[in-house]
């Protein structure tokens, strides 16, 4: 597997001590190699062009077990904005105002949805770490001229479809995406089974007629 980490264009390139770190970071971060662990995945970082770094890594441990890649794209999202903030890299942020709105989602909303033939199509990822989140859960990528889209394989089980798309809103929300989830697929929304109530039958007596004295049946002796 491979990682890539860019240097922010208006700050100065880092020196190659610096990159050196920043490789050791992210492949701690991810769990690729934690420090200190000695059976952990064989890695190389490579610098060959201005501003960045390439960091390749085989996924098998040295004690033969295979590294666990899952949420691996979150913790390198978080841990590239801690080495640009220690680098002092990021902006400071405005003091906010009361009257000044605070946007959470930095992104257009994605929109995951059933189609009338039974597929499940995502539209709005237009970046490289939605459009990773979305196959990670299952979607392929299609690219033609009427843009970028995911769609889940005509293959997938009926079953499966909502869990998977469920799966990758609860992932790009995690991102801080906004998603914009199909009722249909989202097992919280869907009306629950409604269970018919009235009022209960009177017993019956030994005859077959109603009992309607009030008092409770007993066995005849």
């Amino acid at each position: 597997m491979g990682l890539l980490g860019r240097s922010d264009p208006p700050q100065p390139d880092l020196t190659d001590p610096q990159w050196a770190a920043v490789a050791r970071r992210l492949v701690d971060a991810t769990g690729i190699a934690p420090e200190g662990d000695p059976d952990a995945c064989r890695w190389i970082a490579v610098r060959y062009r201005p501003r960045q770094v390439h960091v390749v890594a085989t996924i098998v441990r040295e004690d033969g077990s295979l590294h666990n890649a899952y949420r691996d794209a979150f913790r390198l999202q978080s841990e590239c904005q801690l080495v640009a903030a220690d680098l002092g890299h990021l902006p400071i942020a405005p003091q906010s105002t009361p009257h000044t709105q605070e946007t959470r989602m930095p992104a257009p909303a994605i929109t995951i949805t059933a189609e009338p033939s039974g597929s499940v199509s995502a539209k709005g990822a237009s970046d490289e770490l939605s459009a990773t989140l979305l196959k990670h859960a299952g979607f392929q990528q299609i690219d033609d001229w009427y843009g970028r889209r995911h769609r889940l394989p005509t293959t997938t089980p009926a079953d499966d479809r909502a869990a998977i798309a469920t799966h990758a809103a609860e992932m790009l929300r995690a991102a801080r995406y906004g998603v914009d989830l199909d009722p249909t697929l989202d097992p919280p929304r869907r009306s629950p089974r409604r269970i018919r109530s009235g009022p209960t039958p009177p017993e019956r007596n030994s005859s077959g007629s109603p009992n309607r004295s009030g008092l409770p049946r007993t066995a005849p002796t």
